[in-house]
């Protein structure tokens, strides 16, 4: 099941997009690129924003997080 909390999905491959079934489609959704996009539009999500240049990209520009290794 999904945390009621849960106020966004991070989705960073189209294996990923097909994998998460179950998830709420009224969520915003980040995808690292288009196909990844593809994926999810294709599972009905309609609420994306889409990078370019993968996660740290998505990460940095549009969700302000820092990513670390």
């Amino acid at each position: 099941t999904w945390s009621k909390g849960a106020e966004a999905l991070l989705v960073t491959s189209a294996n990923a997009a097909r994998a998460i079934g179950q998830a709420p489609r009224d969520l915003p959704v980040y995808a690292v690129g288009a196909a990844t996009a593809g994926a999810l539009r294709a599972q009905g999500f309609e609420r994306l924003t889409v990078g370019s240049a993968g996660v740290a990209d998505l990460g940095r520009d549009r969700l302000a997080l820092r990513l670390q290794h």
